[in-house]
């Protein structure tokens, strides 16, 4: 009776370890050279990357991170920017990294503001692509961050209530403006639809309720932003608008660059590779 009880004890033990051992983030190497981490888009896999990195791998070591929950990597914890950060984290100073590029696009520029912004020593440089410290803020003028915490409330609410038909139809028709080649979008579309729902309004939540705008000033290295217009314009955004918007957004950090792509939608990598990589080459030279 006592063994069956141990064994008992320690199956559960062994569940208790194994769920608490849910790891947030997957990240794989390609390539030799100075080290450059990049993080993916909402609801993304790391091979959103992929043009990018089997250029940049030529003479960089890449190290692509994939996002727990996101993508068909179903795990038993839900998303949590916080987890992410100190996987990343761990990650570098377990592998001796010599002061990497970060790189993050959509919500992995998010998450590098907020990572730089905590650890700016930890990095040599960082490209954020088409991404704001405050994603409300950016497009609801005058915008309070406990306002923006009960919208993105709201919003992860309606994210979790809708069917599987409105969901997918919803997420179709936030991509059109955002990919331009319908084969990139159904990829991308197939990814969001295979991550898991709670994760993904998660994301959205922590995302649209934070406002990083003073915190971003702790980044005392240089920093890239990458922005794009075309997506917006039928709602009467011009690419002056844009750039104005993204000074505004990041006028509290000192060594920033901006540029506004002419020719892409949000997802940079898929409708305008070359000038994406172009500009990263140009970057890490400096």
């Amino acid at each position: 009776m006592k063994l069956k009880l141990i064994f008992i004890v320690m199956l559960v033990l062994k569940s208790f370890l194994f769920v608490n051992a849910q790891e947030a983030v997957k990240i794989e190497k390609q390539g030799t050279g100075k080290p450059i981490i990049f993080i993916p888009g909402l609801g993304c896999s790391g091979d959103v990357w992929n043009v990018v990195v089997e250029k940049l791998s030529r003479n960089y070591e890449c190290h692509v991170v994939n996002i727990a929950g996101f993508a068909g990597w179903h795990t038993q914890t839900v998303f949590n920017i916080s987890h992410i950060e100190k996987e990343i984290e761990s990650y570098i100073r377990n592998h001796n990294m010599a002061s990497p590029l970060l790189i993050g696009h959509s919500l992995g520029g998010f998450i590098s503001l907020d990572l730089a912004s905590k650890n700016s020593a930890l990095f040599s440089k960082i490209v954020i692509i088409d991404s704001y410290p405050f994603a409300l803020g950016a497009n609801v003028q005058g915008i309070t961050e406990e306002q923006a915490r009960q919208q993105a409330e709201q919003i992860k609410n309606i994210y979790l209530q809708m069917n599987e038909e409105s969901y997918k139809s919803q997420q179709y028709a936030i991509l059109q403006s955002a990919i331009s080649d319908s084969a990139h979008l159904n990829i991308v579309l197939n990814w969001i639809l295979d991550s898991d729902r709670a994760s993904i309004a998660q994301a959205m939540y922590e995302v649209l309720s934070t406002d990083l705008r003073s915190k971003i000033a702790a980044i005392d290295k240089p920093l890239l932003v990458l922005g794009t217009w075309i997506g917006q314009k039928q709602l009467g955004r011009t690419k002056e608008m844009t750039y104005n918007l993204f000074q505004d957004q990041y006028r509290n950090v000192n060594n920033i660059e901006i540029k506004v792509s002419d020719n892409s939608k949000h997802f940079i990598m898929y409708d305008d590779p070359d000038w994406l990589i172009s500009n990263i080459k140009e970057y890490l030279k400096k």
